[in-house]
């Protein structure tokens, strides 16, 4: 005699599940197609979203977000960061276009946020390229210094430089702050992310950056005092692609010649107080704060730039 197959007992609620997805998939067959200029969904699925990280920076009287800026005037646009009392940093490509038609009318606005000008707007009495910038235009220097008319360091506070070793920049978290011109040029802008390595003297990351944002330090160690610049945004793909690496863009590692170059402007311009850091730790295993705001000791200066490397970008 065969025996009897016995079917196993299905539970209460998985049953009533069943029943729910067979309801909701019927539902969705009887529903009517998409009206004309809606987007079909299944679209989104199939074409992958760019997600923008960058978040606007609600107070920008804090440090470190203070003593990032917008250089604006003279025909030149970007970001720009303090380094010293007197000091600020950005590429040279930003302040470029005033090489030929001087740089009257160009302001460093630190902290601006929207309307909001926290430090007020303070003009550039002096513009100082680094040498191997205008010399050859070595997208590895793209560094320009701006020399200001007041001691406005001494309200925003500025970034100290960390001098680091090439092991560092293997996936480190780091963070940038600038203006994007596509979110408005006039509004801060954050964004986190990490580094993804070196190539050259040029820190590889995966950070989105957008035009504006050229001049925007690379910093780790968190938003109070203990943030250290290691480098200055300089190249980044577009619209917040990346390339096969997850790389979205470059900036210029702070090297020993680099902070030679900032220490030998520092003294011409009599910027007392500014100083560097760094020996390869680390966020977090600092062992004293060491920059202040104007307490005569941060500095910066960064080696920037971007790149040429085996994949193209462009200059933000």
């Amino acid at each position: 005699m065969p025996t009897a197959c016995v079917r196993p007992a299905v539970p209460y609620g998985l049953f009533y599940r069943w029943i729910s997805v067979f309801l909701f998939c019927a539902a969705i067959s009887s529903a009517p197609s998409p009206a004309a200029g809606r987007q079909d969904p299944s679209v989104l699925l199939t074409t992958p979203a760019v997600v923008d990280a960058r978040q606007p920076v609600a107070d920008t009287t804090r440090f470190p977000f203070s003593a990032v800026g917008r250089v604006e005037g003279g025909g030149c646009s970007g970001t720009g960061v303090m380094i010293g009392r007197h000091l600020a940093l950005t590429c040279a490509h930003v302040v470029a276009p005033g090489i030929d038609g001087g740089f009257d009318g160009l302001v460093f606005v630190p902290g601006r946020n929207g309307s909001v000008e926290p430090f007020g707007r303070v003009p550039v009495v002096k513009v100082i390229f680094c040498p191997q910038w205008l010399a050859t235009e070595c997208p590895n220097y793209d560094l320009a210094m701006l020399v200001l008319a007041t001691p406005v360091g001494d309200l925003t506070g500025y970034l100290p430089i960390a001098i680091e070793s090439d092991a560092i920049f293997d996936y480190m978290p780091v963070m940038s702050a600038g203006y994007p011109v596509d979110l408005g040029g006039t509004q801060q802008y954050r964004v986190e992310g990490s580094c993804e390595g070196m190539q050259g003297n040029q820190i590889l990351h995966d950070l989105e950056s957008e035009p504006g944002q050229s001049g925007s330090p690379l910093w780790y160690g968190g938003t109070g005092w203990s943030a250290r610049m290691v480098g200055v945004v300089s190249a980044g793909y577009g619209n917040g692609a990346a390339d096969p690496d997850g790389v979205r863009g470059a900036a210029v590692r702070i090297d020993a010649s680099v902070a030679d170059w900032v220490r030998r402007q520092r003294d011409e311009v009599n910027d007392a107080g500014a100083g560097l850091t760094g020996t390869g730790r680390m966020p977090g295993d600092f062992g004293g704060m060491t920059c202040g705001a104007g307490s005569g000791q941060a500095l910066l200066a960064s080696g920037l730039l971007w790149i040429g490397c085996a994949f193209v970008r462009r200059r933000v």
